[in-house]
């Protein structure tokens, strides 16, 4: 799912960057088509940061999930009286 919503995402913003930055190179003779791409891949590099950040995030939010799972089974297993989820 978390790729998906990655892909869609990265997609539509390179569709916006792409139409912008392709109407600057039409309407001003002075635009670089260096300037485009370098432009663009500052663009991807600080999305692949971002999202390598929320990657990092969602995978230590994954551990604390197992680690309070793995508690309350504990605490099943020494007969706390606590139904098992």
């Amino acid at each position: 799912m978390l790729s998906y919503l990655l892909k869609k995402e990265l997609l539509s913003l390179k569709f916006k960057v792409n139409q912008y930055l392709l109407k600057l190179i039409i309407e001003n003779d002075e635009y670089e088509i260096e300037d485009y791409v370098s432009k663009m891949e500052n663009i991807v590099k600080r999305k692949l940061h971002i999202y390598k950040n929320l990657k990092a995030k969602l995978n230590d939010f994954k551990q604390c999930l197992r680690a309070e799972e793995e508690a309350h089974n504990n605490t099943i297993a020494k007969g706390f009286g606590i139904k098992k989820r």
